[in-house]
């Protein structure tokens, strides 16, 4: 038999490649979903990219639920109710990075500590809580996932833990986020006194600063109209505390006193008067629009008008309830009715245009 004897320099190389090859086995882009602080859920991703807003990282930062969460699909690389490890940074597939507090390539995040983090069914469910950091950098805010303005981007790095508690090389879940905490811009409703039957129309006009991928909404108080810019003292669209119904506030979010819905895209919506809880002829609604970006962040109410429902009749009542003016030879009463006068008008013509023609056939 012959016997090969391989150089000890050779061996040290296959040894330190394989070591190198088992740390960078990751499994990339596993998100399945993001759930927003305000209940709006993201069940795939804008332009490859997945968004946390402002919303989210307020809420993080108070007692209490944490209602921001999203999901990420782990396979069997973590195991059913572990606490799997959470870093953050560039270079985390190396153990040397992931040791200290002072690190500035990686840095470990809160993780399985914090509140709701739970793996069930091959899917964690993180909070986002648990992707805040847990330990100080030189760098500042460089991987801080909700920094304190403008947009970062962040790569994550889940390690399944062992039993003694030690983080295994070989394999990590790689995902990235990106919080934006920019607000869209406020469009303008044109529309003075909005008005209609079963729907009520309003004209809009965008901010030139509305970014792409943008959606608009109302957002109604039923029977507020005499107090149009009241406080409620409900909790903003941004997490925060203490908005009002008002142009120039953040809309209130999961009030069940407020109607919302989406207010198209294109600078004209027609939206339902029930909707808008208006039952009866007479009721009105403060309306006002605002925008909801791909992140989910929501931009400032527009200026505030007063929806009335109206009863309309044929033609004319429907130009009235539009805010237009009625078509050439037809009025209107202040009930939304035709005039008696012209109907009278009307009626008379008919009947002398019979009797013309009765006395042709004779």
């Amino acid at each position: 038999m012959t016997r090969i004897t391989l150089p000890l320099a050779f061996v040290a190389a296959c040894a330190l490649a394989s070591s190198a090859q088992a740390q960078t086995t990751t499994t990339t882009s596993p998100i399945a979903s993001i759930a927003h602080y305000d209940g709006n859920s993201s069940t795939s991703a804008v332009n490859s990219v997945w968004y946390i807003n402002k919303g989210d990282c307020n809420q993080a930062l108070f007692a209490g639920s944490e209602p921001a969460y999203i999901r990420v699909n782990v396979g069997t690389i973590i195991a059913a109710a572990s606490l799997p490890q959470i870093w953050i940074g560039t270079s985390c597939l190396t153990a040397t990075n992931r040791s200290g507090s002072t690190s500035a390539t990686c840095a470990q995040a809160v993780g399985g500590t914090a509140a709701g983090f739970q793996v069930l069914n091959s899917v964690a469910t993180i909070p986002i809580t648990a992707l805040m950091r847990n330990q100080v950098l030189t760098t500042n805010e460089a991987y801080n996932i909700c920094p304190a303005s403008g947009n970062i981007t962040l790569s994550f790095f889940m390690f399944p833990a062992s039993a003694s508690g030690d983080i295994p090389s070989t394999t990590a879940i790689e995902f990235k986020l990106t919080a934006d905490l920019s607000a869209p811009g406020t469009p303008t409703v044109s529309t003075s006194a909005p008005s209609g039957d079963r729907t009520a129309k309003l004209d809009w006009s965008a901010n030139p600063d509305l970014e792409a991928y943008s959606q608009t909404y109302y957002y109604a108080v039923p029977g507020g109209c005499g107090s149009i810019g009241m406080t409620d003292g409900g909790v903003g669209a941004d997490g925060g505390v203490g908005v009002g119904f008002a142009a120039g506030s953040l809309p209130p979010v999961n009030d069940a006193s407020i109607k919302t819905g989406t207010a198209g895209t294109n600078g004209h919506a027609e939206i339902s008067t029930s909707a808008l809880g208006l039952a009866d002829y007479g009721d009105s609604a403060a309306v006002g629009l605002t925008v909801r970006d791909i992140a989910g962040n929501y931009g400032v109410l527009s200026n505030i008008v007063c929806v009335t429902k109206v009863q309309t009749f044929g033609l004319c009542g429907s130009a009235a309830s539009g805010s237009a003016n009625c078509p050439r030879g037809c009025s209107m009463t202040p009930s939304g009715a035709p005039a008696r006068s012209h109907i009278v008008l009307v009626g008379i013509a008919l009947m002398a245009i019979i009797r013309r023609r009765r006395g042709a056939r004779t």
